[in-house]
């Protein structure tokens, strides 16, 4: 997926894009776009909810899970992340067991 552009839009439609270029949000709506971080350096992160195919991006981490809200079970195997390192997970969703 890396050399595949990807297009997608802000909530009121104003503004369309390609995944290429800074960081963006839209003046008119206030719609983020996308952000970078000092914690990642060099990537920049697109939130999924403004892309046209959203359903092409497949999750593979749940980061910051120690923080899911209570009531939203995620019945996945990825792996499961205390915080953004990308060491060892802290868990495995519940179709997976370390190891497996």
């Amino acid at each position: 997926m890396r050399n595949h552009k990807f297009n997608g839009k802000c909530l009121c439609g104003r503004i369309r894009f390609e995944a290429e270029g800074e960081p963006l949000w839209v003046a008119h709506c206030g719609t983020p776009l996308s952000y970078e971080s000092e914690r990642c350096p060099g990537e920049i992160h697109f939130y999924i909810s403004v892309m046209d195919t959203p359903d092409v991006f497949k999750p593979q981490r749940h980061v910051f899970h120690e923080e899911h809200i209570s009531w939203l079970e995620q019945n996945d195997d990825l792996p499961r992340y205390e915080g953004i390192d990308r060491n060892e997970p802290s868990s495995w969703g519940p179709k997976r067991s370390p190891g497996n």
